[in-house]
């Protein structure tokens, strides 16, 4: 089955080609989806038909939709300070590092998913909050500290609720604007995520869901290179052990 997009987009109200200069975030993710459905993917070519092992099919069959991402993400961060031009702030406010856990939730998730998230702590409003959708015109501004603190609070929510949809659709955004070059402290934080993900994926049975584990647990694989660094500290750790 293939994957289903997370990023939540809003219809195009105009036409628009691979040729067309983009006027805001939705506009710039449909263009790029057109110029995605050019990209050669030889490299990383689907079997015809489906292996036995349904985890190496499933794993396959993400790898366009993980190639796309690298690539989109490999540009935000090529040209983030023109993109943040063309795509000014959409909100009035923007909360940052300060804000508390709570506010950062509802403003994500809504207070729906929010009370679920923290039952009795959170006072949810009379009128339902609806979440913010993750727009490249929101998410391109918060700097790299907000960036990992909403990473941070996205892996606990995804701990108590598992992978909802808006959390996926927020991960694959605050990845996409984070640069692939990261510290340790991040990292360790990454990859804590990334292995939560493979963990959930055993016990998992809501195929939507499943497709969005494989998924999200892909992206950060790839884009943080987590086995291929794991794989060379074992070398190291082997060749010393020789020595």
């Amino acid at each position: 089955m293939p994957p289903k997009p997370l990023l939540q987009v809003e219809p195009a109200t105009r036409h628009l080609d691979i040729h067309t200069r983009a006027q805001d975030g939705s506009e710039f993710i449909h263009i790029s989806r057109m110029e995605d459905a050019e990209v050669n993917l030889e490299r990383n070519p689907l079997p015809e038909a489906p292996v036995e092992d349904e985890d190496k099919w499933k794993r396959l069959s993400m790898r366009p939709a993980i190639y796309q991402f690298t690539r989109r993400a490999l540009e935000i961060n090529t040209k983030r300070d023109q993109l943040k031009i063309r795509f000014p702030l959409r909100l009035e406010t923007l909360l940052d590092v300060s804000a508390c856990r709570h506010d950062w939730c509802a403003f994500c998730l809504g207070s729906k998913l929010c009370s679920e998230i923290y039952s009795e702590s959170y006072l949810a409003p009379i009128e339902e909050i609806a979440g913010q959708s993750p727009y490249l015109s929101v998410v391109l501004h918060f700097d790299y500290y907000t960036l990992v603190l909403l990473l941070k609070y996205l892996h606990e929510w995804f701990i108590i609720i598992g992978m909802k949809e808006a959390i996926g659709a927020w991960v694959y955004s605050v990845v996409a604007c984070m640069k692939k070059s990261i510290g340790s402290r991040v990292r360790r934080l990454v990859e804590n995520f990334y292995d939560d993900c493979e963990e959930y994926l055993k016990v998992c049975e809501d195929e939507t869901e499943i497709d969005k584990l494989y998924l999200i647990s892909g992206i950060l694989d790839s884009y943080f290179n987590i086995n291929l660094e794991r794989a060379s500290e074992v070398a190291i750790a082997s060749e010393n052990d020789l020595m």
